[in-house]
């Protein structure tokens, strides 16, 4: 009988003797045996890590007017279980990251408000000897209730939005201080209600960037947006837009970027006397985006961006969105922790045609508290005030309150 072999202080127990095996399977095995051999070098050269990650939350929520109108507040009791995994793979080359979660929702007094929401996504990266090659893409099918909130602001009409997105990318270093990068981007949006515009958006960019000083990074950045959307004639859109921006690094606790440039845009419009005619409009403007993040202590961080840019639309033809939003958060305690959003949303014609009636604006206020009730579990209570104001319908208010109990378990990481 074979003895136990010893690895250090390790006893590593030895498989009993078996019978010896027949012709066929000691040539499959010897077969399998060289199948291994040419595999497991290649492998190695390219060792990968694979981990599993998962979590899963329950909210239970009030709203006193549930799709934000000024004309008939409905109150509404609601469920939503989000189930949500990730799965990565690592390696010297690839980072690859799929993600899938699951919105189940469910309310009182109106079944339309309810919905089944899946998404699935994917960012899958390649690195070279001198950069890197990214795709992204998503597959997803939302509620509308969820997605008008930074979209054209239709709570009324509750239906679903499907989306298909994807956005390639190519960053090539062109010197120890020069990086060029080259992108693309196709997203199509449609609705299972004809309420809403189905919409199409294509887009390319080519950037540089510089590092200035060890704190410091310029960059520029070219891009062209074609939008068509499906409304009563199918409408299309072009916007050409020139950034030049600038990133500065404080410290590691403060940091801060600033990006600004010209854009041009034309469009196709339905003409003043009806019908399915268009004219061609034009219009020269600018876009705007700025950051800054600070780290007041260890236990306080602040965020703030604003940004002003052309995008498509549910409502028809795209809008000049300017978005302004506020994060902050602190810890109190080692398992109690709190944090605030403030959301400000401004939409308008981005030829300044008044007669559309397209204008709009939404905040949004959310403070919140987390509790730590174990390593993986924990609970938030959280308050929501919203507010809209649209060229067709007066100013409508709504207020909310979450109790969410989430799952959080440590993921499983497999090396190899």
């Amino acid at each position: 009988m074979p003895q136990p072999i010893h690895n250090g202080s390790r006893r590593l127990p030895v498989a009993p003797d078996r019978p010896i095996p027949s012709n066929a399977r000691r040539n499959f095995r010897r077969a399998l045996c060289w199948a291994l051999a040419a595999i497991v070098p290649a492998v190695g050269a390219y060792a990968a890590e694979w981990s599993v990650k998962g979590s899963a939350n329950l909210t239970g929520k009030f709203d006193d007017n549930v799709r934000l109108s000024s004309t008939n507040e409905q109150s509404v009791f609601g469920a939503i279980f989000v189930p949500q995994m990730t799965l990565r793979r690592r390696s010297p080359l690839w980072d690859m990251s799929f993600m899938a979660d699951l919105s189940l929702a469910r309310y009182t007094e109106d079944s339309n408000l309810d919905s089944e929401d899946p998404r699935l996504r994917a960012d899958i990266r390649y690195r070279t000897q001198l950069g890197q090659i990214r795709l992204e893409a998503e597959a997803s099918r939302a509620s509308t209730l969820v997605t008008e909130v930074i979209d054209g602001g239709n709570f009324t009409t509750n239906t679903q939005r499907n989306l298909f997105r994807l956005a390639p990318s190519w960053s090539y270093i062109v010197s120890e201080i020069d990086t060029l990068s080259f992108g693309a981007g196709w997203t199509e949006v449609s609705y299972d209600s004809n309420a809403l515009n189905d919409y199409r958006n294509l887009a390319a960019n080519v950037g540089w960037a510089r590092q200035v000083t060890q704190a410091d990074v310029a960059n520029l950045n070219l891009s062209v947006n074609y939008f068509e959307s499906e409304a009563i004639v199918d409408l299309q859109s072009t916007s050409l837009t020139a950034q030049a921006g600038w990133e500065h690094t404080f410290s590691e606790r403060l940091k801060t970027s600033v990006a600004a440039g010209p854009q041009f845009y034309m469009t196709d419009v339905l003409t003043a006397g009806g019908g399915l005619q268009t004219d061609e409009e034009q219009s020269f403007g600018y876009s705007l985006s700025a950051s800054v993040d600070y780290d007041l202590s260890e236990l306080t961080t602040l965020g703030a961006s604003f940004t002003r840019q052309i995008e498509p639309t549910s409502s028809g033809s795209p809008l000049q969105r300017n978005r302004i939003e506020v994060n902050a958060s602190h810890k109190f305690l080692p398992r109690l922790s709190g944090g605030l959003r403030l959301f400000f949303q401004q939409e308008s014609n981005p030829t300044g045609d008044t007669g559309t009636s397209r204008d709009r604006d939404f905040i949004s206020v959310e403070p919140r508290l987390t509790w730590m009730v174990a390593e993986d579990w924990g609970l938030t209570g959280s308050y929501r005030f919203r507010t809209q104001d649209t060229e067709t319908a007066n100013r409508a208010n709504s207020n909310a309150i979450f109790v969410t109990m989430t799952y959080r378990p440590n993921g499983w990481v497999f090396a190899r």
